[in-house]
C-alpha cells in the first residue's frame, strides 16, 4: 500500500492544476501580480513534493542526502513566493516582507556552500518505520548549527504573516484576512514546529511538509470556487438584464417612430423661437443702450448744480472773504468740501459703471513704464509729502486691458497715499513677476493695515473700515478694482496685519494672441469711442464760462 505517497502525488496535482489555474489568469490581464506569485510557489511546491517523496523512499544516507539537498531550494522559492503572494494580496509590510527574503536567499547561499547542505553536517544513517501501512526513511544524522538561521525564518514568517492578516483586517477587509491570514498562519505555524523536531532529532519522523502547504493552497480554492460562485449569480444577473434591456429596446423603437413624427413640428417651434429671441435680443440691446445714455445724462446733470454750487462758494470766499465771520467761512469750506466728494463719487459711480457695460478688449500693455507713469503722477500729485516709492518690475509686456490695468494700480496706489499719511516714514513698493498663471502685480505700504478677516468685505460698494473724517474715500474704488479684474478673467485680493501694513495683488491670467488679433480687427472696423471724453471737455468749457460770467456780474 503507498497511501502515502498516492496522496502526496494527488496534493501535487492540485497544486499544479491551480498553479496553471492562476498563471492563466495572470497571463490574461498581467496586472494582478500576485496570481503570478502564487503561480510560482505552486509549481516550487510541485517540485518540492516529488523531492519529499523520493527523500521518504531513500535507501541509503546518501540517497537522502542528495534529495534533501535538492528539495531545500524549491521549498525556499515557494517560501519566497508566498510571503511575496502575502505582500501583494494581504497588503503585508515592505520592509518585513525584504527582511525575510534576504535571510532565505541567505540560508539558501549557506545551503549550497556545505556538502550536507544547512540541515545536517551528517546523515549517519536512514530510519525506517510504517505509517498508514507504508515504509517511509527518516534521517538519523548529526544536526547542523546553522539550521538556526532557517528556523529563526519560519518564526518570522509567522509575525510576518500575522501583521498582514491584522493590517488586512484593520482596513475592513474581513474575508480576506480570516481565509489568507488563518491558511498562511497555520502553514507557518506547521513548518516552523515540524521541521526543528524532526530535523534535530527530537521525534523520528519522515518529514512531509508538502501537506503543510495545504494550509496555504486551501484558501486558495476556496477563492476560486467563491469567485465561481459570483460569476455564475453574475451570468444570470446579466441573462435577467439582457432580456429587459430587449424589452427596453422594443420600447425605444416605438418611442422613436413617435419621435420622428414629432421633429418637424419640433424644428418649426425652434426656427419661430430663435426669432424671437433674435427680435428680443434686439429690443433688448437698443433697451441697453437708452439706459447707458440716460446714465450718463443723469450723472451729468447731477453734476452741473454741483459745479454752480462750488462755483458760488468760491466766488463768496474770493470777494467777501472779510466780510463774512469765521463761522460762515467754515460753513463755505464744509460746502465746497461736500461738493468735492459729491463729485468725486459721482465720477467714481461713472468709472464703475463703464467697467460694468465696456467690453474686455487685450492689447499688449508694458508694465514697467505704466508703472513708473503711475509712480510719477503720484509723487507730482503729493510733492508736499516725503513718499519713499520702490519699483521692482519682473514682468516684461502682457496680454490684458490697459486702461482697466492703469485704473486699478491708480486706486491701489491712492490707497496705500491715504493710509501711510501718518507714518513717520512712509513707504510705498509696486512691483510685478510672471507666475505660471499669468502676472502678479502687487502695491504694498506700511500704513495702518487692517484685520485680514475683513479682506472681503473692503473690496464691496461702499465698504470701509475707518471713518471718513479720519480717511476721505467713497468706498468705491476697490470695488473698481475687483470689478476690472473680473473682467479681466483675473483677480484681487490683499493679505495685512493691524499697524504692520497692506499689501494689495493683482493676477492677470495669461492671454492668447487669438484674442489679441481678434480685438485689433475690431478695432480697425469700429473705433473705440469714450463718451467722457467728448463730455467732460464740453463741462469744463461751460464751467469757465459761467464762473466768468458770474464774476463779471
Amino acid at each position: 500500500m503507498r497511501i502515502v505517497s498516492d496522496a502526496m502525488l494527488i496534493v501535487a496535482g492540485v497544486y499544479l492544476a491551480l498553479g496553471l489555474i492562476y498563471l492563466r489568469f495572470w497571463w490574461g490581464e498581467r496586472v494582478r501580480t500576485a496570481y503570478l506569485a502564487f503561480t510560482i510557489a505552486c509549481i516550487s511546491y510541485v517540485i518540492f513534493s516529488w523531492l519529499e517523496m523520493r527523500m521518504m523512499h531513500a535507501a541509503t544516507p546518501e540517497e537522502y542526502v542528495f534529495y534533501t539537498w535538492w528539495a531545500f531550494i524549491p521549498g525556499n522559492v515557494g517560501l519566497i513566493s508566498i510571503a511575496w503572494f502575502a505582500y501583494l494580496h494581504l497588503h503585508g509590510r515592505k520592509w518585513l516582507f525584504w527582511t525575510f527574503s534576504f535571510l532565505r536567499i541567505l540560508t539558501v547561499i549557506l545551503h549550497l556552500i556545505q556538502t550536507n547542505g544547512i540541515h545536517f553536517r551528517q546523515i549517519t544513517s536512514v530510519g525506517r518505520m510504517t505509517l498508514l501501512g507504508e515504509t517511509l526513511s527518516y534521517p538519523i544524522s548529526v544536526p547542523n548549527p546553522w539550521m538556526v538561521l532557517s528556523h529563526l525564518c519560519h518564526l518570522l514568517l509567522i509575525v510576518y504573516f500575522l501583521d498582514a492578516s491584522l493590517r488586512c483586517w484593520r482596513r475592513g477587509e474581513r474575508r480576506q484576512a480570516l481565509i489568507f491570514g488563518t491558511g498562511t498562519i497555520l502553514f507557518g505555524t506547521s513548518v516552523s514546529l515540524l521541521a526543528p523536531l524532526v530535523l534535530w532529532g527530537l521525534v523520528s519522523l519522515p518529514i512531509i511538509a508538502t501537506f503543510a502547504v495545504l494550509f496555504f493552497i486551501a484558501p486558495m480554492l476556496y477563492e476560486l470556487n467563491y469567485d465561481m460562485h459570483g460569476a455564475a449569480m453574475l451570468s444570470e444577473e446579466l441573462e435577467e438584464r439582457d432580456a429587459r434591456l430587449t424589452e427596453t429596446l422594443e420600447q425605444l423603437q416605438l418611442s422613436a417612430a413617435e419621435a420622428n413624427l414629432a421633429n418637424h413640428s419640433l424644428d418649426q417651434l425652434n426656427a419661430e423661437l430663435e426669432q424671437r429671441i433674435a427680435s428680443r435680443t434686439a429690443a433688448l440691446s437698443d433697451k441697453t443702450r437708452e439706459l447707458e445714455s440716460f446714465a450718463y445724462s443723469v450723472a451729468h446733470d447731477l453734476k452741473a448744480p454741483l459745479r454752480g454750487i462750488h462755483g458760488y462758494s468760491q466766488l463768496l470766499i474770493a470777494d467777501y472773504s472779510k466780510d463774512l465771520p469765521d463761522e460762515a467761512r467754515s460753513f463755505l469750506a464744509t460746502i465746497r468740501t461736500s461738493t468735492n466728494e459729491m463729485s468725486q463719487l459721482i465720477d467714481d459711480l461713472l468709472a464703475y459703471s463703464r467697467l460694468e457695460r465696456r467690453e474686455f478688449k487685450p492689447d499688449r500693455v508694458d508694465l514697467k513704464p505704466l508703472i513708473n507713469r503711475l509712480v510719477e503722477q503720484k509723487k507730482r500729485e503729493h510733492s508736499e509729502v516725503q513718499l519713499d516709492f520702490v519699483v521692482n518690475v519682473n514682468a516684461g509686456t502682457i496680454l490684458g486691458d490697459g486702461d482697466a490695468l492703469s485704473q486699478s494700480l491708480r486706486n491701489y496706489l491712492d490707497n496705500a497715499v491715504k493710509f501711510t499719511r501718518r507714518v513717520p516714514q512712509p513707504r510705498i513698493e509696486v512691483g510685478a513677476k510672471e507666475t505660471g498663471n499669468g502676472c502678479v502685480l502687487w502695491v504694498s505700504d506700511n500704513g495702518i493695515g487692517f484685520d485680514s478677516k475683513q479682506q472681503d468685505q473692503i473690496f464691496g460698494m461702499f465698504q470701509r473700515l475707518n471713518s471718513a473724517e479720519d480717511y476721505a474715500g467713497t468706498g468705491i474704488g476697490l470695488a473698481i478694482v475687483r470689478k476690472a479684474m473680473e473682467r479681466m478673467r483675473g483677480r484681487a485680493w490683499a493679505e495685512s496685519s493691524p499697524s504692520q501694513g497692506a499689501t494689495f495683488y493683482l493676477e492677470i491670467p495669461h492671454g492668447t494672441h487669438r484674442d489679441l488679433e481678434s480685438n485689433e480687427a475690431t478695432e480697425q472696423t469700429n473705433p473705440p469711442t469714450n463718451v467722457d471724453e467728448v463730455i467732460r471737455p464740453k463741462q469744463a468749457e461751460s464751467v469757465t464760462s459761467e464762473l466768468s460770467i458770474q464774476k463779471k456780474s
